[in-house]
């Protein structure tokens, strides 16, 4: 599509976001009986709700002390664990759509570039959203309907019990602000075609009994050439609405959102012998698929959250979710072998399969919270609730013949896809999971203003269900994994002054058997064990936050997957048990203004994660640092309205393992455990933006992503399953507010 036709569809779309304003608000009119009133202020805006942070819109890229995602009316200041907040603001100026790449300017890694993240060094669970964690299937996800990401660094499963040891990521959707009235459409295109279009209304939809009704509708397009590769679609097509009734002190909240996404399911390129990325192509845009390799993921989630103040100190929720999620595509995966011996360039061998996947996956949980007074002297509060998720799943994986050609644009595109894939003696495999949890976390401030105990703990129970074969359902063909701990948080928090505290945490994880070995023996149940040290600012009234830890992790009865395709029969994935794992270093972070309009945020990681014998595991890293900053002019300035920002991040000495390249005469030897690992290349990510605000409706945004047009893996699943860094890339955004 043309840049002059997508200006021409958005200028249909401005027009069209504006009759429905103008809709609503005569909607409204006809039904309120007042006018609309002022916007809140920015501490109504985000403290709303005891339990969440409703938005984070003006705030900039440090939110002060407004974190909830510990279950806990606290301060940043007042917990005790590393937490990064991104706020809506910082999301803004990254201008990215999935979570990586926005969560890359955090501290955090990725697996592959989507909805998976890395924390510590090494992979961590999914994201729960609004308190619900992601389902057995999961896929890609758009974020345009995110407004905040907290990163909680180390062990939380006290509070979610699907978190894990490393750190846990929770991301609070965009929800209805009362007594506000606000339309705004974007819409953007890049150099290389895409385009991407989105709308964000929210208002009074008048009274309802004796309350209020407020609804809130996102969504977003995305189509053109979205990806810069060939061959390779990224088509987003969503909507989120919510609608809240207030009354009192009640308030209830309904949310429904659908997400239909095309996407390549594998990577586009792959590593050499030296773990540098493959770099032989002509054109950058090389790096792709045949035609018809696409997957497609269709997600739909129903969230109700009802949310009651019994006083004025003490509030309850209740919330309840359920996601139905479809991926299915005839995709390849280059996840077999690599022959470097064979030819220059290389001959690569591709897997073809039919991706299909289905998952149901519903979520209850309670939470009380409350603060009060210790024989009228001592400020203490308590939290208090349960968890409890049913989750099932089937994974349909059909295998097509595989097939080996050179690694040449001409050799990938001369490749069709077959239509159709006949069914396999095993069509697939059936996976449940139930895991809860209820938990009582008490906060006392001992001795108020300077010392403050933190203690709790959960009773955790999780059970998992495989079925290896859904065509044969019987006892030997099933797997039931399933056991309990009682799980304990405990930590001491001394404020030095008021702008500086530091605190020492313990807390453990548990998590039963993740499959079996080859020789279909279920492994042992993982325990876990975290200690940490550090310390946090706030000089300046919030201009200068930080923070520090030191922390020291242990998980024993550590298990990793059999490498592709040596242990993988029939499509059944089996584990590799490799005793106990350590992961220990630190990490910190900074948000500073050191100048009125000038923000910068940053964070920094260095560790290890090896196994018992002190070797690197696989698809671990050592390192992580990152920076992203924003200046915007003043009103008295004669550059008023621009500002200009930008950010780098890096990742360094990441393992990965060699299974998968047929190069002997250049693989590392084997480690300790018996496996060879090579460091991956690094790369960093350089990003710029620059905007002008014409009018207080009217915006635009010129942004450069990768201005160094660097390439390396900025995701890695395997030898022929590498994501690449984008090539130099521009957007061109333009927003109009109504």
């Amino acid at each position: 599509m043309s840049l002059s036709r997508h200006l021409k569809e958005s200028l249909g779309l401005l027009a069209a976001g504006a009759a429905f304003a103008a809709l609503a608000q005569t909607v409204s009119a006809q039904t309120a009986d007042t006018s609309v009133p002022a916007a809140p202020t920015q501490d109504e805006a985000v403290q709303m709700s005891a339990f969440e942070v409703r938005t984070t819109a003006g705030t900039g890229y440090s939110p002060g002390n407004i974190a909830q995602a510990l279950r806990s009316n606290s301060s940043l200041m007042d917990t005790p664990n590393q937490i990064i907040v991104v706020t809506n603001d910082l999301i803004k100026d990254i201008g990215a759509d999935n979570t990586s790449d926005i969560l890359a300017y955090a501290g955090v890694g990725s697996y592959y570039r989507g909805p998976t993240m890395e924390v510590r060094g090494s992979r961590i669970a999914g994201a729960y959203i609004d308190g619900a964690p992601v389902s057995l299937v999961s896929g890609v996800e758009d974020d345009e309907d995110i407004d905040t990401i907290e990163v909680i660094k180390g062990p939380v499963q006290i509070f979610y019990p699907s978190a894990s040891l490393g750190g846990t990521v929770i991301k609070t959707s965009k929800k209805p602000l009362p007594d506000v009235t606000a339309y705004s459409v974007t819409a953007s295109a890049t150099n290389w075609g895409g385009t991407r279009d989105s709308f964000d209304f929210n208002g009074p939809l008048g009274q309802f009994g004796d309350g209020k009704l407020t609804y809130r509708l996102v969504g977003v397009y995305q189509g053109g050439t979205a990806s810069p590769f060939y061959n390779v679609s990224d088509k987003h097509e969503a909507v989120w609405a919510d609608v809240e009734w207030d009354w009192n002190n009640t308030s209830i909240l309904v949310q429904y959102d659908v997400q239909i996404i095309d996407y390549l399911a594998g990577g586009t390129d792959f590593l050499t012998p030296t773990g540098d990325l493959y770099t032989g192509w002509n054109d950058r845009r090389e790096e792709g698929a045949p035609a018809n390799d696409q997957a497609k993921d269709e997600q739909h989630e129903a969230r109700i959250t009802i949310t009651q103040k019994l006083s004025e100190n003490w509030s309850a929720r209740f919330f309840y979710a359920y996601q139905n999620f479809l991926t299915y595509g005839i995709v390849s995966y280059g996840s077999g072998s690599t022959n470097w011996n064979a030819a220059t360039p290389p001959q690569l061998t591709y897997s073809v399969l039919l991706n299909q996947a289905y998952a149901d996956t519903s979520n209850i949980q309670a939470d009380v919270l409350g603060k009060y007074m210790i024989g009228g002297k001592i400020p203490a509060q308590t939290a208090l609730g349960f968890n409890t998720l049913d989750s099932r799943g089937i994974s349909a994986y059909w295998n097509a013949p595989s097939f080996t050609i050179p690694g040449t644009k001409a050799a990938i595109q001369s490749v069709t896809l077959p239509t159709q894939v006949p069914e396999p003696a095993n069509p697939g495999t059936r996976s449940e999971s139930y895991p809860e949890n209820a938990y009582f976390m008490e906060q006392v401030d001992v001795i108020p203003t300077w010392l403050t105990l933190v203690g709790g703990f959960t009773f955790s129970k999780i059970e998992s269900i495989a079925d290896t074969n859904i065509a044969i359902s019987g006892p030997y063909l099933a797997t039931d994994l399933n056991g309990h701990d009682l799980l304990h948080r405990i930590a001491a928090i001394i404020h030095v002054t008021k702008d500086f505290m530091i605190y020492g945490t313990e807390s453990t994880t548990f998590s039963p058997s993740s499959g079996v070995t080859y020789l279909d023996v279920p492994v042992p149940p993982v325990q876990g064990k975290s200690d940490e040290v550090g310390f946090k600012t706030s000089f300046f009234n919030g201009r200068l936050s930080s923070s520090f830890a030191l922390y020291n992790m242990t998980l024993t009865n550590q298990t990793i997957l059999a490498p592709y395709p040596a242990l993988n029969i029939a499509g059944l994935n089996y584990y590799i048990p490799i005793g106990s794992t350590r992961s220990r270093g630190w990490d910190c972070s900074l948000a500073l203004n050191p100048l009125p309009g000038w923000q910068i945020i940053a964070a920094g990681y260095d560790g290890t994660v090896e196994d018992q014998n002190g070797s690197p595991l696989s698809q671990t890293y050592d390192n992580q640092w990152d920076v992203f900053s924003r200046y915007e002019f003043g009103p008295t300035s004669a550059l008023n309205g621009f500002a200009f920002g930008g950010g780098i991040t890096r990742i360094g000495a990441r393992y990965f393992n060699t299974s998968g390249i047929v190069a002997p005469g250049y693989l590392p030897p084997p480690n300790a455990s018996g496996f060879s690992l090579f460091k991956v290349h690094e790369g960093s990510m350089v990003n710029g933006f620059v905007t002008y605000r014409f009018t207080k409706h009217w915006d635009a945004r010129l942004s450069c992503e990768n201005i160094l047009d660097v390439q390396y893996p900025q995701g890695l699943q395997g030898i022929g399953l590498v994501d690449p860094a984008d090539p130099r890339t521009f957007t061109l955004a333009t927003t109009y507010k109504f």
